[in-house]
């Protein structure tokens, strides 16, 4: 746990420094505020939405930052990265979002796509780390009384630099399945 002092004039700021630090690609914005004495508030917000807020802890003088908080921001920033370059591959917007603050859950983007339902997760990683993702394709087809539904996905979850050649070999695979149907 990080601790700065609460007398300090410009602690807001320093905290503000501190935290924005872990926002690996400057995405998200950071605000930090005494709201009551001594008590610190930090929110974070992309595209005005709010992510998440939090109180900082503090004890004889003292305000910390626990842990948790950095990695929590550093994955957030890794979201919103994730989100935007699964949509420049897919070239279309992801229709659900679901960012996560928990570093124990997985961050998922949903859409459609000339009827196929692509879905995409996300985990969290350390400081030094990629964090690893997961490609699920599902898809329906139907012929006079039959339904053919299907789903392809990754086996396994793969570091964040392979996300193009897998994402494309995904979606080969997949037009291939559709042709076939």
């Amino acid at each position: 746990m990080k601790k700065f002092q609460l007398v300090d004039d410009d602690v807001t700021q320093q905290l503000y420094t501190y935290l924005k630090s872990f926002d690996k690609f400057d995405v998200l914005d950071i605000k930090v505020e005494e709201r009551h004495l001594a008590t610190i508030w930090v929110s974070i917000t992309f595209e005005g939405e709010v992510l998440t807020e939090f109180k900082l802890p503090h004890r004889d003088g003292l305000v910390g930052i626990p842990n948790r908080f950095e990695n929590q921001i550093l994955y957030l920033s890794w979201q919103v990265v994730y989100f935007k370059d699964v949509e420049k591959l897919l070239g279309a917007p992801l229709l659900v979002k679901s960012f996560k603050v928990n570093i124990t859950d997985y961050a998922r983007g949903e859409t459609v796509v000339d009827g196929v339902k692509y879905e995409f997760s996300l985990a969290s990683c350390e400081e030094t780390t990629q964090p690893e993702f997961h490609i699920e394709v599902k898809f329906t087809r139907t012929d006079s009384y039959f339904q053919f539904n299907s789903t392809i996905k990754t086996e396994q979850w793969y570091p964040y630099s392979s996300l193009d050649e897998i994402f494309l070999s995904v979606r080969n695979f997949s037009f291939s399945i559709l042709n076939i149907l």
